[in-house]
């Protein structure tokens, strides 16, 4: 179970063999399958596949349902939500060949992660996104850590635009976080809404050193749990 101002965090290896990525495939609604074949790559619809699969699994096991029985409806901007179900709430990403996945209660929360990889034109793409203040750090910063500091701020930035719900409505170059390698993860300043920093609780987190994330939360968040998913762990589904 989920306590008070705790937040579950699950990852997962997205490139599943092939008996347990036909096992999953198995778990998905038609609007999924459907979804999964828009994909002109294989590699892209197979992890679309284990992604949305895990994610019925895992809510499944936290409500103690079967995950063919799992309903999602879908904000107008595209987050997904349980039909009819208010207090469980989560949120994933994926990047490359992991997805993430995160669950609380009560609050409205997002999660986003990244791949660290080289980006080209990565300063131009701050210049557009990033903040007035974030881009004046960012620029700032020897060259051997602007790649890291650039998903850090990225996913950041990702994570509260999600968990307000607004998506890319709301524009990046609004609103500052931090984004230092040390510097704990905060939401500094939203414009036009001086109170809004102090309603949310932004946290980092790295999977190994080739992926970094992040999690907004409107709540104070006290423990984070960390688990990994292992399709040995869910042989009966």
């Amino acid at each position: 179970m989920i306590g008070a101002n705790e937040i579950h965090l699950w990852d997962v290896e997205l490139n599943q063999p092939a008996e347990q990525y036909a096992a999953l495939a198995e778990l998905l609604s038609a609007d999924e399958v459907t979804r999964a074949n828009a994909f002109y790559f294989e590699r892209d619809r197979r992890r679309f596949t284990v992604a949305r699969a895990v994610l019925r699994i895992l809510v499944g096991n936290y409500l103690n349902q079967s995950p063919r029985a799992i309903a999602f409806t879908y904000h107008p901007l595209g987050k997904p939500a349980l039909a009819g179900e208010s207090s469980f709430q989560f949120n994933l990403s994926h990047s490359h060949q992991r997805a993430v996945y995160a669950f609380g209660l009560d609050h409205r929360l997002g999660v986003d992660l990244e791949y660290v990889r080289s980006v080209m034109d990565m300063d131009r793409i701050a210049r557009q996104n990033f903040s007035a203040r974030e881009n004046t750090v960012f620029n700032g910063l020897p060259t051997p850590v602007k790649q890291r500091a650039f998903f850090n701020c990225w996913t950041r930035k990702e994570a509260y635009i999600k968990a307000s719900g607004e998506g890319l409505s709301h524009a990046l170059d609004s609103f500052d976080v931090t984004f230092l390698e040390g510097e704990p993860a905060r939401l500094r300043w939203v414009r036009g809404q001086p109170g809004e920093p102090t309603r949310w609780t932004l946290s980092a987190f790295e999977l190994d050193d080739a992926y970094v994330g992040a999690i907004a939360t409107r709540q104070t968040v006290r423990r984070i749990v960390f688990r990994s998913w292992e399709m040995a762990d869910n042989q009966s589904l």
